[in-house]
């Protein structure tokens, strides 16, 4: 997308952000794409009150569910918002956030 139109897709930043986050650089990896960090600690949320009710009730089956709609909703406005935030500096400010 951006070779074609010059703008970033939604997912540009995605992989090198993974990467500054595997490596130990959170506020890197949020620069990039705030997505995965966000997407990081949904999921630690959600495996630590799995563990947590395991612990407490025992059982490794639970019918509780910790994923909620909102959550998506969440991630849907960080994209957006990201999305936008590099084509506007990139398009009218030339300040290319990906290059940092």
């Amino acid at each position: 997308m951006h070779a074609l139109t010059g703008w970033y897709c939604p997912g540009c930043g995605g992989t090198r952000s993974v990467m500054f986050l595997l490596t130990g650089h959170p506020m890197m990896s949020f620069i990039y794409h705030p997505l995965v960090l966000y997407t990081a600690i949904v999921i630690a949320y959600m495996l630590l009150r799995h563990l947590f009710d395991m612990i407490r009730t025992k059982s490794f089956r639970t019918q509780k569910k910790y994923f909620r709609t909102s959550m998506l909703w969440v991630a849907l406005l960080i994209t957006v918002i990201n999305f936008l935030v590099k084509n506007i500096s990139l398009i009218v400010f030339h300040i290319d956030l990906l290059t940092i």
